[in-house]
């Protein structure tokens, strides 16, 4: 089980790529399976680029990686907890 932030602020693009490595490898998945766009055949190489260079990050890329891996985690039965901060009511806190 991994660990998220607790409190209403955004991990660091650092932060946010070890969680996403970690998540990655807990379910015994591979970057190339995220963020993969069918009318892009580059997107396959998406998630590895972002993971070699942490500062191309960006936050709509991040909730749509972080979306992924969670609703992966939950049709494989696994507990992941989310790193980006939500809102009492559940949805998603962007700038």
């Amino acid at each position: 089980m991994l660990n998220h932030q607790t409190e209403q602020e955004l991990p660091t693009n650092e932060e946010f790529i070890t969680w996403v490595k970690r998540a990655i490898a807990d379910l015994n998945a591979k970057p190339s399976h995220f963020l993969v766009d069918k009318d892009r055949p580059g997107s396959v190489n998406r998630v590895s680029e972002i993971m070699k260079k942490p500062e191309n990050l960006r936050l709509r890329i991040a909730h749509r990686l972080e979306s992924e891996l969670l609703s992966v985690a939950e049709q494989k039965g696994k507990t992941l907890l989310p790193i980006l901060p939500r809102c009492q009511c559940g949805k998603w806190i962007g700038r």
